[in-house]
């Protein structure tokens, strides 16, 4: 069948948001708890939206809302340091005029229009799912069957591109194609075992060939 929408993961496959969440975790760790938080318990976290986690590992904390006051604060201030592919939003405006183009992911929707408006302020995704918006987070496909029917496209039709196992997965369980996508530095994040349908290792490779998922 072919493939008539296209929807993203975010961390680690739109930007390279990944080293500023572990800097984050650790700059709120260290005011609040006054000790060092290794990457691997950060990583150890993941899954949830973001104010999830905070209100989880920081629930014996007298004001939990200002403890994620302050991570907001702390993440919008280092995106001076998010690094976005060069081609990759010039890639995405061009996708965009061929086919429904959105997000599907775990990040919080605080966070994620922290990301958009910083980093892609002049792309339009036609449909953005957080996780703080679904009951069941990545690998279930509850976002990604979501996202599918509000843009009016079989899942079938749906291809879905991430960084994870856990994107794929996703992807597998919701009917949908998957692409694979390795163009940033991953090194806290557990390795991609999973086989997508495509692989890219950087953003001109995806540039080049994802027409050719329509043979």
């Amino acid at each position: 069948m072919p493939i008539k929408a296209c929807l993203f993961d975010f961390d680690g496959t739109l930007a390279d948001t990944l080293p500023t969440i572990f800097s984050v975790f650790k700059t709120l760790h260290f005011e609040y708890e006054g000790e060092a938080l290794p990457p691997e318990t950060v990583l150890s976290w993941f899954g949830p939206a973001e104010d999830v986690i905070i209100a989880e590992q920081y629930a014996h904390h007298p004001d939990v809302m200002a403890v994620q006051k302050r991570f907001y604060d702390l993440y919008r201030e280092q995106h001076v340091n998010v690094p976005v592919p060069e081609r990759l939003p010039d890639v995405l405006k061009y996708m965009a005029g061929t086919m429904p183009v959105g997000i599907v992911t775990g990040k919080g929707r605080k966070t994620l229009d922290i990301s958009l408006n910083l980093l892609f302020p002049d792309l339009a995704f036609q449909v953005t799912i957080a996780g703080d918006e679904v009951e069941n987070g990545k690998p279930h496909p509850e976002g990604l069957i979501a996202a599918a029917e509000q843009l009016g496209v079989p899942p079938q039709e749906t291809m879905y591109v991430g960084d994870s196992n856990g994107d794929i997965q996703a992807a597998r369980a919701a009917g949908m194609r998957c692409a694979g996508v390795s163009w940033f530095d991953r090194p806290h994040m557990r390795p991609l075992t999973e086989r997508p349908d495509y692989h890219y290792a950087t953003v001109r490779e995806f540039e080049l060939n994802w027409s050719s998922w329509n043979p």
